[in-house]
């Protein structure tokens, strides 16, 4: 290449260069951007997730050690294993019965769990792999229990979110079951 060539090229260039210049530094300033705020969604994300499980994890071994929870449990399991079953606590004439109060304060217990869950506070699969067993079987066992409440107070939102975090779990939609009739005296 002669000289004249070789500055008709170097011309080129420094006028191009004079064109895109100022957008190639506009767009690495913006590719920069854009990989900072993902790296940042991404750990803010991570750092949530971690919380999350950090406060399950938390609450669960609250729990292990607690023992008005434990000793309301055992009852609970006891209320739940007798032959009556659960939906017995559910009538009117036990409706205050300390067997009644413990029926509903492990189904609170459940409720805030799973509204804990729902909302994402909670770490849905860390709970799962610790007590999803115990939580259906409690759930089937108390279904009736919950109906009946349901039914004298006239709504189905008692209880919900334990009925929406048993079926999530797999325990299939059934249909309200309907209440017994008392038989009519002759």
């Amino acid at each position: 290449m002669d000289e004249p060539q070789a500055a008709d090229v170097a011309t080129v260039i420094i006028q191009t260069n004079a064109w895109y210049g100022p957008w190639l530094s506009v767009g690495a300033i913006l590719v920069s951007a854009a990989i900072g705020a993902t790296i940042a969604l991404y750990s803010i994300s991570e750092q949530r997730k971690i919380a999350r499980k950090r406060a399950t994890l938390d609450m669960l071994a609250k729990k292990e050690w607690d023992r008005d929870y434990i000793d309301a449990r055992a009852e609970f399991i006891k209320l739940r294993d007798a032959s009556s079953g659960l939906e017995l606590w559910a009538t009117e004439e036990h409706r205050n019965s300390p067997q009644s109060n413990t029926i509903r304060n492990t189904l609170n217990d459940y409720e805030l769990i799973a509204v804990g869950i729902r909302e994402r506070i909670l770490d849905e699969d860390l709970y799962k792999r610790w007590f999803r067993t115990s939580f259906l079987k409690d759930w089937r066992a108390a279904r009736r229990f919950v109906l009946a409440i349901r039914a004298q107070a006239g709504t189905d939102a008692i209880f919900a979110e334990m009925d929406w975090l048993a079926h999530r779990w797999g325990e299939p939609v059934q249909q309200p079951l309907p209440l017994a009739q008392p038989e009519a005296k002759p």
